[in-house]
């Protein structure tokens, strides 16, 4: 009989049970990429570690997590629906239950010879009107060998007719499930290889111990409306809906304070855009009120003085949780987005351009710990890396004060009246300083910290460039109007008028563009939200420089920019005291052979931050060379290069060559060197594969202008006409002496 009542599954029962699943002809591609995929993995490998704690999980109460072995980690929700078909449709939740086959896969082949392993007899996915995609599922299903695994998911590409768009699409779909596998191969390989056995109690835990509810629809469910329903309401209530939901009950005596603090925590929780559009929504006036006649920076002191200028009348309502608004509020405020004059509409259409670099959980994180710092009687202002807080001592390893599983507790215990309160009520007086600290919080994120700027319909390929812009106004006659300016190009700063030909850096591009390049390559390199404490870090600095506390107190905040040499200091302090952590190179210069250099890491073992940093040297170098002409770095100058999400590392000279049409034997140890690597996107490492040196230093212009270090390595090529060991040592002895100048000049 069959039963579809919501039930609670385990992921092998959900995977190797009765039931198979399709994926409809309505749903979009498997599009997650390495960010999505790691970030689920990295999700699970918690948990596990939880579970084989004496001391039990995190927050274990919240979303599932274990707490010593007490409970399943709970994964989210499936929703299906059974058609005249055998298998149920997947109406939501394709992305986690593809990226569960393809981690299932891997670790299935990975894992085969290793005793005690599960065996996992997998039913395969389906996909409706993409023959190729379940064909390759079906393989990959087979496979036995990680070759085979990718072969099985790229095998039929490029044989799709001409001009077929199901064939496309399909093609598409098998595109994104090989980028997909081969995502999860680059986060577990390393883990998978060093200790098998670890790995298989990780398997077993995924399969035995990770849940996810399945929910199968009525028959006869209107998907329109069931979809509109959800998208409105939402479908669970989410930690910030809920932490807002408390932390409003502090205030449940005046309405008006409710409504503003309401008002300041949905505008800060919009993070596309700019805050100052989001809390005034094209009433210029009120943004004068709350940001000052040039709109840049918060200039309401107290929470008083926000209710004055934002709150609603006693008998105003509104929803206390952003995830339970009912259709009519959200028809109203469709209506009420049409009905909006051109200049507002367009002044919300070119802020949503902007895209923060960090989720609202994670900006109510930062909020937080700044927040419980200057609560103290006495805070101190940290610049450099290194406290008397164990968790400080690197600041970009995952930060416990930016786990998003706890943010429930935290700020739990951040609000609580004392140690004795049976309230559970939060301390209103704090409730009303963190509400004008949140605001003062987002608004420095959104001037201080690197985020993208997407100007046309995005391609889903990382196709935005990155962009440090504060908001500020723009007027001509009567008409006032939002610009957005070079953070630290800023009029009112402590500095000259800009000039785009000088700058504070020796010999190097503008502070701004430094700027930029520093934070950019920090984002791409350490990419988990819990190893960005150098954001916490930046918002201190500004913190302390826009809202010292004697401005708080009546006094007038500064008109000025911050320093950008303390944020530079800082930034590049960052990334070379983990270079020197992970490369430790020592070998005097003019000495930089395999055996001379030593370093603690050498092949897959070398970090990213290794081959980001070095592109923002030579870059660097490269500019100083040529600082008017700057065209020595072909086909995209130092001046426009952009930092992209780069998690593959690339063996140059293949591993695994063609002996036919490469003749180069390149040895050890000279093969894993860092001259014999470079960092690529997932798809390009696919791309390049076991191509020859030569062929791949004959890539498109596209292809090798994401890596000074790998145009560098294309242009010796070219230039000697092969790459082999001579080539390998010169490339590695040039990044050594040029990390060896940097950091220790």
């Amino acid at each position: 009989m069959i039963d579809d009542t919501a039930r609670k599954l385990t992921i092998r029962e959900l995977v190797a049970g009765e039931d198979t699943y399709r994926v409809p002809e309505y749903q979009r591609n498997y599009a997650w990429t390495a960010t999505e995929i790691t970030q689920l993995i990295s999700d699970v490998r918690l948990a596990h570690a939880a579970e084989q704690s004496p001391f039990g999980g995190e927050d274990s109460a919240h979303r599932g997590a274990p707490a010593g072995g007490a409970s399943p980690y709970f994964l989210g929700n499936i929703i299906t629906t059974r058609a005249a078909h055998v298998a149920l449709d997947v109406v939501d939740g394709q992305q986690r239950l593809t990226t569960l086959m393809l981690l299932i896969a891997y670790l299935r082949i990975s894992l085969r010879t290793t005793p005690g392993a599960p065996d996992v007899p997998a039913k395969p996915l389906t996909f409706a009107s993409r023959g190729m995609a379940t064909d390759a599922i079906a393989r990959l299903t087979a496979a036995t060998t990680h070759d085979a695994a990718l072969t099985a998911l790229g095998g039929n590409l490029g044989q799709s007719p001409a001009g077929d768009s199901v064939a496309t699409n399909a093609s598409g779909a098998v595109q994104g499930l090989h980028a997909g596998y081969l995502a999860i191969r680059t986060e577990m390989e390393r883990p998978v290889t060093e200790n098998p056995r670890w790995a298989t109690s990780f398997f077993k835990y995924l399969l035995d111990r990770v849940e996810m509810i399945r929910v199968v629809l009525p028959p006869g469910t209107d998907l329109n409306r069931y979809f509109e329903v959800m998208n409105t309401r939402g479908a669970q209530l989410e930690p910030t809906d809920i932490v807002r939901a408390k932390l409003m009950s502090a205030l449940s005596a005046d309405v008006a304070q409710m409504h503003t603090f309401a008002r300041v925590w949905d505008a800060c929780s919009q993070m596309e855009g700019y805050v100052q559009i989001a809390l005034t929504h094209g009433d210029t006036s009120l943004r004068s009120e709350a940001f000052g006649s040039d709109w840049k920076w918060v200039k309401t002191p107290t929470f008083e003085r926000l209710t004055e200028i934002l709150g609603g009348n006693a008998d105003e309502s509104f929803p206390l949780t952003v995830g339970s608004r009912d259709l009519v509020t959200a028809l109203a405020d469709y209506l009420e987005s049409r009905s909006a004059p051109a200049d507002e509409a367009a002044e919300a259409q070119i802020n949503r351009q902007y895209q923060a670099t960090i989720q609202f959980p994670f900006l109510l994180l930062h909020a937080l710990t700044l927040f419980e710092k200057l609560e103290r009687p006495d805070p101190t202002h940290r610049t450099e890396s290194g406290t008397d807080d164990a968790a400080d001592a690197d600041p970009l390893a995952e930060d416990p004060a930016l786990n998003d599983k706890q943010l429930i507790r935290r700020f739990d215990a951040a609000f609580a009246r004392g140690p004795g309160d049976t309230t559970r009520v939060p301390d209103p007086d704090k409730v009303r300083r963190f509400a004008v600290h949140l605001l003062r919080v987002r608004n420095l994120v959104d001037a201080y910290i690197v985020r993208r700027h997407q100007q046309g319909p995005s391609t889903g390929d990382d196709d935005g460039t990155w962009a440090l812009h504060a908001l500020e106004i723009s007027q001509s006659g009567r008409t006032k109007k939002v610009a957005y300016q070079n953070t630290f190009d800023l009029h009112g700063t402590d500095k000259p008028a800009p000039d785009p030909d000088t700058s504070t850096v020796p010999e190097m591009r503008t502070d701004q563009r430094d700027l930029v390049l520093l934070q950019s390559m920090l984002r791409v390199t350490f990419t988990s939200p819990r190893s960005m404490r150098w954001i916490t870090d930046v918002l201190e600095m500004a913190l302390h420089h826009h809202f010292p506390r004697e401005s708080c107190e009546g006094g007038a905040a500064p008109t000025t920019v911050l320093s950008a040499e303390e944020v530079r200091t800082y930034l590049k302090n960052l990334a070379r005291e983990r270079v020197r952590k992970s490369l430790l190179p020592v070998a005097p210069l003019g000495r930089t052979g395999p055996d001379d250099l030593q370093t603690s890491s050498t092949g897959f073992d070398i970090p990213r931050v290794v081959y980001t940093y070095l592109d923002y040297l030579m870059l660097d170098e490269n500019f100083r060379e040529n600082p008017q002409e700057d065209d020595s770095f072909a086909p995209v100058s130092s001046r426009d290069f952009i930092f992209r999400f780069r998690n593959s590392v690339e063996h140059f000279a293949p591993q695994g060559r063609d002996e036919e049409t490469d003749t180069v034997v390149v040895t050890e140890p000279w093969m894993n060197s860092l001259g014999n690597l470079a960092l690529v996107t997932v798809r390009q490492n696919s791309k390049f594969s076991n191509s020859s040196p030569t062929t791949k230093a004959g890539s498109s212009e596209a292809v090798l202008a994401q890596s000074p270090k790998l145009w560098r390595m294309a242009q010796r090529t070219r230039t000697a006409g092969s790459w082999g060991n001579e080539q390998i040592e010169a490339h590695h002895r040039e990044c050594v002496e040029l990390l060896l100048r940097d950091l220790y000049p």
